[in-house]
């Protein structure tokens, strides 16, 4: 899959998105940040990240878009239209991509952006059902933090959000992804901290408990996102795939006894 990730407004979350939301999910996948302004997601150096500047051997980046089968392209509000216009140049290079994913917050600059850019993606020639809007960190609700993005004339999905979190603003601070902190034992640090004594390393093996345990929540309405948005089936993991054994196991066990009564039935 070849993602194309684009707002003609800033800090809305897009390097977020390509790594946290698309990147785990996609195997060998390749991050390529087209940036002259922000930081991105070169600096976590175990992710594969190669950033550009703008007009910085475009052919490279076509070369890669050609050889690696998942491939996200992140590219900055400032070097947007340079971008495009380079690739205007030839013909064809938008349709490698399979999705156009807007991330979008709840400002009013940042709304009236965001349908700036879905116009001029239509103007491009894009296809709609490649277009895909994100609405980023929701305190509450999609349908009124973000009354007046809804009310243009698109077909958005109001299921495709992610809530405000901290998580993701610790996560940079400590140069690290969900990925890297992810345990699918939500009660991995339960023994260690009952068994701590020292009051702050305590502290500390709390605040790695709780951190672990909004990583699998958001871990989880990431896979549900992205199956969202693509057709992407999530791994499942073994506590959900107990849980989705042991449904099925009842209703096997219900499906018998109704057989049970139906011979008793046909005995009467």
């Amino acid at each position: 899959m070849k993602i194309f990730i684009l707002n003609s407004s800033g800090n809305v979350g897009k390097s977020l998105i390509s790594r946290e939301l698309f990147y785990p999910r996609l195997d060998n996948c390749k991050i390529i940040e087209v940036e002259t302004v922000n930081r991105g997601s070169k600096e976590l150096k175990h992710l594969n990240v190669e950033q550009f500047k703008t007009g910085d051997d475009f052919m490279n980046i076509y070369l890669q878009l050609m050889e690696i089968e998942n491939i996200i392209v992140d590219v900055g509000a400032s070097n947007l239209a340079g971008f495009w216009e380079q690739m205007n140049d030839y013909t064809g290079i938008e349709d490698m991509f399979d999705l156009f994913v807007i991330p979008v917050t709840s400002g009013d600059k940042e709304m009236t952006d965001t349908y700036k850019t879905i116009l001029f993606l239509r103007e491009q020639g894009i296809p709609e059902e490649k277009i895909k809007v994100i609405f980023n960190r929701v305190k509450k609700s999609v349908e009124n933090e973000f009354a007046v993005l809804l009310s243009a004339d698109f077909s958005f999905n109001t299921n495709c959000f992610i809530k405000e979190s901290s998580l993701f603003k610790d996560l940079g601070l400590m140069k690290q992804t969900i990925s890297d902190i992810y345990n699918e034992d939500i009660d991995s640090y339960k023994k260690q901290i009952l068994e701590e004594k020292s009051p702050q390393k305590k502290l500390l093996l709390v605040k790695k408990d709780l951190a672990n345990r909004m990583a699998v929540k958001i871990k989880r309405d990431f896979d549900e996102l992205v199956s969202c948005l693509t057709d992407y089936e999530p791994k499942q993991e073994p506590r959900e795939q107990k849980k989705k054994e042991k449904v099925q196991e009842v209703k096997e066990v219900e499906k018998e006894t109704e057989n049970e009564i139906s011979e008793d039935d046909e005995e009467l």
